[in-house]
């Protein structure tokens, strides 16, 4: 791993790993060298690709960054840490606050809201917000970060994926660039409760050996002439539905 300063803030790079289906973050602010060093924090999303601009730290601090490749729930060892330090003024603004974070179950969607930050000089120049998203359960590899630019403090995602768990962030927008990231709670998109539902009354039809419909919409009660029997289910006791 290496890291530059660039005319946007921190340059990260890395060399890719066959196998990988993202990469961890961990970066430590380490000025004045204290001691002990404290622990590395973690970027709030993997990374698909093999670079990332991180923005501007704090202006005159030092700062150390580690990398993982990761696949799923496992990842490697850390890299050797790199150090560098902030030029003298920080130019960018810090991440937003207050995020909260509303999946939209059975539309595909994300819904995000957020308050800007107030802590930073630099706050008050903000001009608006990058949303960042990264689907865990995307292919290996294939992987894409994907982002979306608003002026507001809200934002929903569309074109999810039922099923999927998403990584999210946010980072604010002036005039010096993309500020560092603000993490989010990230976000399970459950199957609409009507597919669940049917996915569900299909397999009582398929253990009572009763033929499923010509078309799957019309799986109401009439389905199943009321309630269920369910006497041949092996190991099992006799369980009564009532289909619906």
């Amino acid at each position: 791993m290496t890291a530059s300063i660039s005319s946007t803030g921190v340059l990260q790079q890395w060399d890719r790993i066959y196998g990988a289906s993202g990469y961890k973050i961990f970066e430590r602010d380490i000025t004045g060298n204290p001691s002990p060093l404290p622990a590395f924090s973690e970027l709030p999303l993997p990374l698909p690709g093999d670079h990332w601009y991180s923005g501007w730290g704090t202006a005159g601090h030092t700062y150390q960054y580690e990398v993982a490749a990761a696949r799923g729930t496992t990842e490697t060892s850390p890299s050797s840490p790199v150090t560098i330090t902030m030029p003298a003024s920080e130019p960018t603004a810090e991440a937003p606050t207050n995020i909260t974070v509303t999946p939209s179950q059975g539309t595909n969607s994300i819904s995000l809201s957020w308050s800007q930050p107030t802590g930073n000089p630099n706050d008050s120049s903000i001009s608006g917000y990058r949303v960042f998203w990264f689907d865990q359960n995307s292919s290996c590899p294939g992987g894409v970060l994907s982002e979306a630019a608003t002026s507001t403090t809200s934002y929903t995602i569309t074109g999810l994926i039922s099923g999927h768990m998403y990584s999210l962030a946010l980072a604010s927008v002036n005039d010096a660039g993309v500020g560092p990231l603000g993490g989010a709670p990230a976000a399970f998109l459950r199957y609409p409760a009507d597919l669940a539902l049917r996915a569900f009354r299909l397999r009582l039809l398929d253990l009572l050996g009763r033929p499923r419909p010509a078309q799957p919409h019309s799986l109401d009660a009439a389905a199943f002439g009321g309630a269920l029997w369910l006497e041949r289910l092996p190991s099992a006791r006799p369980v009564r539905g009532h289909g619906r």
